[in-house]
């Protein structure tokens, strides 16, 4: 799992009817792991 992905790269566009597949796994993948990060970071609580 590539949990940093959602720091290295910006949020993707959001998903229309229009979205082809690609865009749609590539936006589900960095929604899912832009949650962990930020439930990772909140744990952490500095």
């Amino acid at each position: 799992m590539n949990l940093d992905l959602a720091l290295r790269v910006s949020e993707p566009n959001a998903i229309t009817e229009l979205s082809m597949l690609i865009e749609k796994f590539h936006f589900e993948n960095w929604e899912s792991l832009n949650y962990l990060s930020l439930k990772f970071v909140k744990s952490k609580q500095f």
